[in-house]
């Protein structure tokens, strides 16, 4: 009897870029870190302004380049889309909104106060950054309790040592819906930089404000 023999194929699977996780707040000459695969080579990092900051583009050199993990140093501050040989974008110091606290608990009234939660809402001092590393391994790691515990505290420490300014153009965006008119309507709120840290800010709401959701 004769016997045949199927042709074996060789199918060759390019490794491809990806980002996972960017570490933030960072300020202007600090170094960035990324991680994510690599495998097929990093050089250059590519960085797209966000928002007040949209015309700001950078091509910045990759360094200590591994596998699954790299960094960069940041030429100017401000908030950008980080990518790398055309892979998907992550947003670096965009300012990321976790939970807020009304003068009422879950509401806040004309004239009171709204008390905002987060990452990058402001400009960080060197011993924030330091903190963020930390509270982001706890997200990461799902220890959510751990991570509202060191936000807290960053809080805190930051705004009785007063070494944090506010992010040029630091805003809070209140969009009121179902009112009488049965359209949106949007108000802007300033922090001031006494109340401005990079993981929280307090903003004093008008007396003006209309009641709503």
């Amino acid at each position: 009897k004769g016997s045949s023999m199927s042709p074996l194929v060789l199918i060759s699977c390019a490794a491809s870029t990806s980002l996972d996780w960017v570490s933030h707040p960072v300020g202007a000459g600090e170094w960035v870190l990324l991680s994510g695969d690599f495998r097929a080579g990093v050089d250059t990092v590519a960085l797209s302004g966000l928002g007040d900051n949209s015309s700001s583009r950078f091509t910045v050199p990759a360094v200590d380049v591994s596998d699954s993990a790299l960094k960069f140093r940041l030429p100017a501050s401000g908030s950008y889309n980080v990518s790398i040989k055309g892979s998907e974008a992550i947003p670096m110091n965009a300012p990321e909104v976790w939970w807020f606290q009304g003068d009422g608990g879950e509401t806040a009234s004309p004239g009171g106060w709204l008390r905002v939660f987060g990452r990058s809402l402001g400009q960080a001092s060197t011993e924030e950054e330091d903190g963020a590393t930390t509270i982001a391994a706890a997200i990461r790691a799902g220890d959510f309790d751990r991570a509202r515990t060191l936000v807290q505290h960053a809080a805190i420490k930051a705004q009785e040592s007063k070494e944090a300014e506010p992010v040029a153009g630091t805003r809070l965006r209140l969009t009121r819906v179902g009112g009488p008119s049965h359209q949106a309507e949007t108000l802007e709120v300033v922090a001031t930089a006494a109340n401005t840290t990079a993981y929280h800010a307090l903003f004093a709401l008008p007396e003006s404000l209309a009641e709503g959701d």
